[in-house]
């Protein structure tokens, strides 16, 4: 006889969680079927459409297309369906608040990320929306393999698949052994969910859209991004960390090392009252900034908002740092090089420097005159959660 499941289920150390829905099932184990409206109207699931929308780079209209419409077709294709027998998520509609769960936590943490890996920042801007778009699929698709251990079935008997089709009346489910777990169900539903028109749009950048096809076909710890990011993501969710590979952290927001024969600078100076001069001078660069010593975006400033990035005038403001320091003994040349041994700027094959176009109005239209200095990722610099928009009289030197 089959052990069809009805009721609660197990839940750790004891913790109430809220219903996921106000329908149980009848005590046959029959669910009824319910719409994507009613599987996310519940309390817990609009706290999470809520946090993705406050952490999507889109316009409201954009992010209904890319993010909301797979998540309310999921919605309806799990119904109330346990992620697995037993764990945080052994629940009714466990499946789909693990998806949820996951995905807010992967897009929260992949914010600060410099996307993607290694590209200088006008290319990481051009594509930081399609790569924070993949960690969102990928985050809410990571783990419907375990869709292969579930066997349900309509009221006339006929079998009902989830995750490839919403049930067509009343269902029930029970766990069955299916052996070891096989992506092919899991890329087959990903694929099926997602939407046409935002994997036209992701498709103008190839790396990012073969990354996720590739992690979607279950290589998942072939693409360090986006592994990365789910695994921290479930770790913070209370899941078992996903099978992995030794791999780097690839996002961290300090530039690649510039050695020292590219610098030109053999090792720091020694410190002076614990703090070298670059340390010294980068404390007073955010306190400049925070306590509005040094402007942001004016038309005289030395700082600018470019492309996630603070642009950071040199040699100037090198200069108006020693101006701060009486009788200083130390030379500038020797803190620039100091503080590029911090790493805190972004510096790709040994180029550290980067020339921007200031103009004289605001349409950067006419006569421009050059500026040289250091790009710095943007959260290192406000790190209160208030940025700045792009300066209006900056444009990238062509």
């Amino acid at each position: 006889m089959l052990k069809w499941v009805s009721g609660k289920f197990d839940q750790i150390r004891g913790e109430v969680l809220p219903a996921s829905t106000v329908h149980s099932a009848d005590p046959n184990g029959w669910f009824p079927f319910l719409n994507a409206e009613s599987l996310l109207s519940v309390d817990h699931r609009k706290r999470a459409l809520q946090q993705l929308w406050e952490n999507s780079p889109f316009s409201r209209p954009v992010w209904e297309a890319f993010w909301l419409i797979p998540i309310r077709e999921l919605a309806i294709r799990l119904q109330q369906l346990p992620a697995a027998q037993s764990g945080p998520y052994a629940r009714e509609g466990g499946m789909l608040d693990e998806a949820l769960d996951v995905a807010v936590c992967a897009v929260r943490l992949s914010r600060g990320w410099l996307l993607p890996p290694g590209a200088a920042p006008e290319d990481q801007a051009a594509q930081s929306s399609a790569w924070y778009t993949a960690i969102f699929w990928a985050a809410l698709l990571h783990d419907l393999a375990g869709m292969d251990d579930i066997a349900a079935f309509h009221q006339d008997g006929t079998r009902w698949y989830p995750g490839i089709a919403a049930p067509i009346g009343p269902w029930r489910f029970r766990f069955c052994d299916s052996g070891p777990d096989t992506p092919a169900l899991g890329a087959l539903v990903g694929y099926r969910l997602l939407p046409e028109e935002g994997l036209r749009w992701l498709s103008h950048w190839p790396k990012a859209i073969n990354t996720l096809l590739v992690y979607l076909s279950g290589n998942q710890t072939d693409c360090d991004v986006l592994h990365t990011a789910v695994n921290e993501a479930r770790q913070k969710c209370g899941l078992q960390l996903l099978a992995a590979k030794e791999i780097p952290t690839p996002m961290a927001t300090s530039s690649p090392v510039v050695t020292d024969e590219e610098t030109g600078h053999e090792g720091g100076l020694p410190p002076v009252g614990g703090k070298t001069s670059g340390e010294s001078f980068w404390n007073w660069l955010v306190s400049s900034v925070a306590n509005g010593v040094l402007t942001v975006n004016a038309q005289d400033s030395l700082v600018h908002v470019m492309m996630q990035h603070i642009f950071v005038q040199t040699p100037e403001c090198f200069y108006r740092y020693l101006g701060t320091k009486k009788n200083a003994e130390i030379e500038k040349d020797n803190i620039q090089k100091d503080f590029e041994t911090l790493h805190r700027h972004y510096s790709q094959n040994g180029k550290g420097i980067y020339i921007y176009r200031k103009y004289k109005n605001e349409k950067r239209e006419g006569s421009f005159i050059k500026l040289f200095g250091y790009m710095i990722p943007l959260t290192l610099i406000f790190t209160n959660g208030s940025q700045p928009t792009d300066s209006i009289w900056l444009s990238p030197n062509k």
